[in-house]
């Protein structure tokens, strides 16, 4: 079965109707556009070219067109803005998400007022389970969007929805429910929405409404099943969600880490003190690898980040995974003395 295009644009494109297409492409993505490439009508139908390449779902020919033949052409802020957004826009239909992202930031950092930009941003930064820098992004489009005068019920519907979605994942189930009531007056009934509570009434343990809000979802995509959400609500009801739900944490585990890393302590502090950074890397690198046999239910890799200012310091990422953030507090109890006399350990999310 065809793959369905990654997004729909209405025109009729050809040679004497560039600013037509240009036109179009502006009102889809904002007007933070129109002033890329005035004065290049050839390069703007190149640009328009690899465009129709995404159109028709080839991303990979788009970023050989955009990269190799009109990355020179882009010399003000608009026509890099509009480079990076769209090479963005690439990496991400090839689900190259953090390459994405690179390109999404940059672009923000030449264009602040495209809602569009940060809406790619948080999704990209939501894919990463980067969530806190997914609200946050989400939030500015919000804003952005809001500040327009004929933007659409129904962007504005699904972009709360995105955000009630992050926010769960954050644990922040008020601000859910807040965002999700924001969708539902705007357009009513909204599948992103539906999904999002029925995520929410699951981890609130109301397994009942979960359902029926899954099954209303459903009904309105005009699909049978979403196995990734179901799969997500039946670990949260049976109590192995890594995500939502405390795992128990073996506590031999924890002691026999604790003495793993006592007997590479002096060395990985002369590591700090070297400030190579590819040894750090390397150290870091061990610690991940050692955390995942205390946390073996994590399924990804476990972020660790290592510092020296005053003092030594080991930072670990939960990424708002409450196992992993339950279980790193029960790993930072039992430090012994000699290892929290010189290292802090710090939990981030």
């Amino acid at each position: 079965m065809a793959k369905e295009p990654f997004f729909k644009i209405n025109f009729l494109k050809s040679a004497s109707k560039t600013d037509a297409a240009w036109e179009a492409y502006t009102k889809t993505y904002g007007d933070w556009m129109a002033n890329a490439f005035q004065d290049q009508k050839k390069v703007k139908e190149q640009f328009l070219s690899a465009l129709d390449s995404l159109h028709k779902n080839y991303p990979k020919a788009a970023v050989q067109t955009l990269d190799s033949e009109l990355k020179t052409f882009c010399k003000t802020d608009a026509e890099k803005a509009v480079w990076l957004f769209f090479m963005g826009v690439a990496h991400e239909a090839m689900e190259q998400y953090a390459n994405a992202l690179l390109y999404f930031t940059s672009a923000s950092e030449y264009e602040t007022e495209g809602p569009a930009i940060y809406q790619k941003l948080a999704d990209c930064a939501y894919r990463e389970e980067l969530f806190g820098f997914a609200e946050c992004n989400y939030q500015e489009a919000i804003r952005l969007y809001e500040q327009e005068k004929d933007v659409s019920s129904h962007t504005l519907a699904a972009l709360y929805a995105s955000l009630a979605s992050c926010l769960i994942m954050m644990h922040d189930h008020n601000a859910a429910e807040e965002a999700l009531i924001h969708s539902e007056k705007l357009e009513n009934k909204l599948a992103e929405a539906q999904k999002a509570r029925s995520l929410l009434y699951a981890v609130r343990g109301e397994f009942e409404k979960a359902e029926a809000s899954l099954k209303l979802a459903l009904k309105q995509e005009g699909v049978r099943r979403d196995s990734v959400l179901q799969k997500q609500m039946d670990d949260i009801r049976s109590g192995t969600s890594e995500h939502f739900s405390t795992i128990f944490v073996e506590n031999s585990e924890i002691q026999s880490f604790w003495r793993w890393f006592s007997k590479r302590l002096d060395a990985y502090l002369a590591v700090l003190d070297s400030d190579r950074i590819d040894e750090i890397t390397k150290m870091t690198s061990e610690i991940s690898q050692r955390l995942k046999k205390v946390f073996p239910f994590i399924q990804s890799a476990i972020s660790v980040s290592a510092y020296k200012n005053e003092t030594y310091s080991i930072f670990v990422a939960d990424f708002y995974i409450k196992s992993l953030s339950d279980g790193l507090e029960a790993l930072f109890t039992e430090i012994p003395e000699s290892v929290k006399e010189k290292v802090n350990w710090i939990k981030i999310h």
